[in-house]
């Protein structure tokens, strides 16, 4: 379902300061979208571990029928140490995915009126936070690769700022357009209030941000 593009004041809008209290700076400060991964990578990684486990399920079942097909002896001990092995390698590869998707679901992009806030969980005990004030936004583009993509309507959004700072990218962003036009339209609103500023309130934002 493809969303039909509105006007930041048109979104919905809540205190960036309710829904993430940690990465709030300013009470004032309004969240237009918290863009979340793709669906399809969380598929991708779901169906990977589910076939690596029923192989190794699988393995530790048919032990038995494959070692008599390759004529190889295993006592009896051996055979069930080996299915244990089998059982254990499917747990772990089970942890494994749990985490990969707890990671993967963690990472976010926050728009709002004054920021573009990047969350990006490294690890399982490590994440950065970083922020983007709207006014150094310089470009933002987006680049969508092979057939998924296209047919999912997702791809990699690179949000590229002024001076030295590093560039914000997201792999994964779903409808990628839909997000770089919100992003746009609310640095060129930001551009307008400071325009509407005063020189002695310029000089505050330019050492102390909105």
């Amino acid at each position: 379902m493809v969303k039909t593009y509105m006007e930041p004041e048109q979104q919905p809008m809540r205190p960036l300061v309710e829904a993430y209290p940690e990465v709030a700076d300013d009470e004032k400060e309004q969240l237009y979208a918290d863009v979340r991964r793709h669906w399809l990578g969380r598929a991708i990684i779901i169906l990977t571990g589910a076939i690596l486990i029923l192989l190794m399920l699988g393995f530790a079942l048919f032990l038995p029928s494959l070692t008599r097909g390759i004529h190889v002896s295993f006592t009896s001990q051996l055979k069930v140490m080996v299915t244990l092995g089998f059982i254990l390698m499917a747990g772990l590869i089970a942890v494994g995915t749990f985490i990969t998707l707890w990671i993967y679901n963690q990472s976010r992009i926050l728009i709002t009126d004054q920021n573009v806030i990047e969350v990006r969980q490294l690890g399982l005990f490590s994440h950065k936070v970083g922020h983007l004030n709207m006014i150094n936004v310089e470009d933002v583009s987006v680049t969508k690769k092979g057939i998924l993509q296209t047919f999912f309507n997702y791809g990699t959004m690179t949000i590229e700022t002024a001076g030295e700072e590093e560039n914000f990218t997201f792999p994964n962003t779903p409808n990628p357009d839909f997000y770089r036009r919100t992003v746009i339209n609310c640095h060129e609103r930001a551009i307008e209030r400071i325009g509407r500023l005063g020189s002695a309130q310029r000089v505050e934002l330019a050492h102390g941000g909105f």
